[in-house]
């Protein structure tokens, strides 16, 4: 009797461990968002202020690993339309003024704009159809923003970038052709935009830059 009475305890333990292995079998977290499942109205505007400060930097000081480490800062550099204050500051744009370009030269704005352009990527590959006039501006301003790379590096990873983790070392494509890809991409962007119907959604507020002004 007391055998059966544990065959039996040892029974229904079995079965109520077998119940909670299926409800706590859970991978991906319900408080989280998979960002392939984000629509681009939700993206848009964070793609375009983000990647945006690799040009102005941020003076916010929200980021300030790219504050002083953007593109216009190296372009009125490079012109010499700034000009550091040595009154206030000992050695001002050493690396700038001498010239000395070494592997980190400016190297937060590129990994700023790498890492920020693959979110215009990721809007473009949104699965629905009902995005065109989403699709189309991050066509265009992937287009923008890398050809500020490509005129300033020359060869860049452009066929192979974007992917994540499924490619962290892409390789360099030559410049020409990611000029022909950029003029390419540009041309389906505006493709996009003036194929969009009645089922595409419409964009407003989320456009941070024209508001929805698709003209």
């Amino acid at each position: 009797m007391k055998r059966n009475k544990i065959f039996l305890f040892a029974l229904a333990m079995a079965g109520i461990f077998s119940s909670c292995s299926d409800w706590l079998d859970v991978n991906e977290s319900p408080n989280a968002a998979q960002y392939s499942e984000i629509p681009p109205n939700l993206t848009l505007s964070a793609a375009q202020t983000m990647t945006f400060r690799s040009i102005t930097g941020d003076n916010q000081n929200f980021e300030t690993s790219i504050r002083t480490d953007n593109f216009n800062q190296l372009g009125n550099l490079m012109m010499n339309s700034w000009a550091g204050n040595v009154n206030s500051v000992t050695n001002p744009y050493n690396e700038e003024y001498r010239s000395l370009i070494t592997s980190s030269f400016y190297g937060k704005a590129w990994d700023w704009t790498y890492r920020n352009v693959a979110n215009f990527q990721k809007i473009t590959e949104y699965s629905s159809q009902d995005f065109d006039n989403h699709k189309g501006i991050a066509k265009i301003l992937k287009s923008f923003y890398m050809q500020y790379m490509v005129d300033l590096y020359g060869d860049v990873p452009y066929s192979e970038a974007f992917k994540g983790q499924a490619n962290l070392y892409p390789t360099y494509d030559d410049d020409k052709e990611v000029y022909k890809g950029l003029l390419n991409e540009l041309n389906e962007g505006i493709a996009l935009i003036e194929g969009a119907d009645a089922n595409d959604e419409t964009v407003g507020t989320e456009d941070a830059m024209l508001n929805g002004d698709m003209d």
